[in-house]
């Protein structure tokens, strides 16, 4: 599920578990394990304990809620949410446009906060036995291979691919920069400046970012830890043979 949509897309979690369920059956044909290489803790909830019934997206409703935060100035929509759903507004961030949006727009069509929605029934996946497994590296060697990762993304040309996204009119609020990176890198280029200097900033921002990502999956129930990066030996020996526990029959 690589290079589906174009940059200006809206791809939502339900939108995610249907393309999701579509590739896993596909693979279960063919006689092929799915592995899923989850970064995102929210999506991976989506496809394996499935979604809560929210109202659909009205796009009559995001353009109004647009204009109003393009009238009312930046943060208009964020205290807008604190009012209707002050628990959803804890959450979410105030720059985070598209799912203050969301949020709102579940509150006005549902009745319902976003609490109150996302514990309504779901419907999990079914058919599949899941073994979940968790990365859990030395804290000192996973900063540095992300602070590496960064430089060879932006030797890679990183800053050739957010100059185009710019030049193609790919609005600020747009999903690509609200990504770690995006955002700062399109920054330095509409001022003027060399992209390098945004990398110290990228690469923090990027430690904090893993730092949330093991807290999250720490709260997962049924993770198998392995203290150790996926390349190496003896972690891959120990990834499959909880694989090969497994009852067949499951």
């Amino acid at each position: 599920m690589i290079d589906l949509l174009e940059a200006d897309e809206v791809f939502t979690a339900g939108q995610f578990r249907e393309r999701a369920i579509a590739v896993l059956g596909d693979l279960r044909h063919r006689g092929k394990l799915p592995v899923i290489a989850a970064g995102t803790g929210l999506y991976l909830r989506a496809l394996l304990e499935g979604l809560a019934d929210a109202p659909t997206r009205s796009e009559e409703l995001r353009a109004r809620l647009r204009a109003r935060e393009k009238r009312a100035g930046p943060g208009s929509l964020h205290r807008l949410l604190a009012r209707v759903d002050s628990e959803a507004a804890a959450r979410i961030a105030s720059r985070d446009t598209q799912k203050i949006i969301r949020a709102i727009e579940m509150r006005v069509l549902a009745g319902k906060s976003v609490g109150e929605i996302h514990r309504g029934g779901r419907a999990p996946l079914q058919g599949y036995a899941i073994t979940k497994i968790g990365l859990l590296p030395p804290r000192a060697e996973l900063y540095a291979r992300i602070d590496a990762r960064v430089e060879s993304m932006m030797k890679a040309g990183w800053p050739s691919e957010v100059r185009g996204l710019v030049d193609r009119g790919i609005p600020a609020d747009a999903k690509p920069f609200q990504f770690i990176g995006y955002s700062a890198i399109r920054e330095a280029i509409k001022a003027g400046k060399n992209p390098g200097a945004a990398v110290p900033s990228i690469q923090l921002a990027t430690r904090r970012f893993a730092k949330r990502q093991i807290t999250w999956f720490r709260k997962e129930p049924g993770v198998h830890w392995l203290a150790g990066f996926g390349d190496n030996p003896e972690i891959t020996l120990a990834a499959l043979s909880l694989l090969r526990s497994v009852p067949a029959e499951a």
